[in-house]
């Protein structure tokens, strides 16, 4: 995913935090903790990456 990010459809990215919370619920209900820790990491990453988007952007680019 991570690598094809940027091809990703400006109306298909807010589908990019709901895909990695699907993986994560898909390996806790498989009884697979080890693949569902590896998709929260990457789930937190994401959630860190996009708060620091949302910092960077300023009031005038934000009113836009």
């Amino acid at each position: 995913m991570k690598q094809r990010e940027d091809k990703i459809p400006a109306e298909g990215k807010p589908r990019l935090k709901e895909t990695l919370e699907r993986l994560v619920q898909l390996y806790e209900a498989t009884a697979r903790p080890d693949q569902a820790a590896e998709w929260k990491k990457k789930l937190e990453a994401f959630n860190t990456e996009e708060a620091g988007r949302k910092a960077a952007t300023t009031p005038k680019e934000a009113a836009k």
